[in-house]
């Protein structure tokens, strides 16, 4: 699968703490970024639908009432496209957890031994997030879409390394690595 490629890096992503040992489930936050849905990259959508079975008991849902009906076109996604899931009558994505904390793909990873790539992009990266060949975090855009209790804004619950060092595994996983065209600014 093509991977997606970045061009700079923000001086944030270099600065910012990422998740402690909790990681996300370890915040207090009410899981605001959930409240979307999530732009699925194919990777993840056909890992969704590869573990229907599971999925769907644990949603409630078939796996094609999670989705919107249209693909978005953009190529900034692995696969080269990406799917939005529907946020559910919770007012969550459809796959946030009907016990109030986390997703039920993150379960699947933990419990079920499913691929990482299930998950989302976005959702494994968060709080970064990239767009126009550039990685950086998500409250850089002045939208406050990380919550003031999460985590990785707590230095007594943060890791005491950088965004870039948290998150190394999945940043591997999703982009090209072009160490040396990757700058700060």
């Amino acid at each position: 699968m093509t991977k997606i490629r970045i061009s700079s890096i923000s001086g944030k992503c270099r600065s910012q703490k990422g998740f402690g040992v909790g990681g996300c489930i370890g915040s207090n936050c009410s899981d605001a970024c959930c409240k979307y849905g999530a732009d699925f990259d194919r990777a993840a959508f056909e890992l969704v639908f590869k573990h229907r079975e599971q999925v769907e008991s644990l949603t409630g849902l078939t796996v094609e009432h999670c989705f919107e009906n249209e693909w978005s076109g953009e190529v900034d996604y692995l696969g080269g496209d990406s799917i939005r899931s529907k946020v559910g009558p919770s007012g969550y994505c459809v796959f946030h957890t009907p016990e109030g904390k986390g997703c039920i793909l993150y379960k699947l990873v933990m419990t079920a031994d499913v691929s990482r790539r299930v998950l989302p992009s976005v959702c494994r990266l968060y709080p970064l997030t990239w767009g126009g060949g550039e990685l950086a975090v998500y409250n850089e855009s002045g939208e406050d879409i990380i919550e003031p209790d999460c985590v990785c804004l707590n230095p007594d619950k943060s890791s005491s390394c950088n965004l870039l060092v948290t998150q190394k595994h999945e940043i591997d996983d999703i982009f090209e690595h072009l160490e040396p065209a990757l700058t700060a600014h």
